[in-house]
């Protein structure tokens, strides 16, 4: 059982917009202090259930059972909203700070 769910819990994409774990810096004293609270027991009832859970996740059973109408993804007035959202989140990352500073810049001003 904990063979699969490690395999099924790999990462399989980065998330680039949050920092990674190793990057992030936290207080030391809470730290040690959760590490010697914690005494993890093990619940097989839980445990199942909680796997349940993520597999229905990786299988897309909710996208399946409760699609999203075309009219939502798409809507009228701009149909690439979510597209351009989307490809924002992937390319910000890789962003010189002179790129950055030139779309603020950009999107401050309104020509009409």
């Amino acid at each position: 059982m904990r063979k699969r769910l490690d395999n099924r819990l790999k990462p399989t994409n980065t998330d680039t917009s949050r920092a990674a774990a190793t990057n992030v810096k936290g207080n030391e004293a809470l730290v040690t202090a959760v590490k010697e609270e914690a005494t993890p027991t093990w619940n097989e009832a839980k445990e199942l259930e909680q796997a349940n859970v993520l597999y229905s996740l990786l299988e897309n059973r909710y996208m399946n059972q409760y699609p999203i109408p075309e009219t939502l993804r798409y809507p009228q007035s701009k149909p690439t909203h979510y597209d351009d959202i989307l490809r924002e989140f992937e390319e910000a990352p890789d962003r010189t700070w002179l790129q950055r500073l030139w779309l603020r810049m950009k999107g401050s001003v309104r020509l009409q």
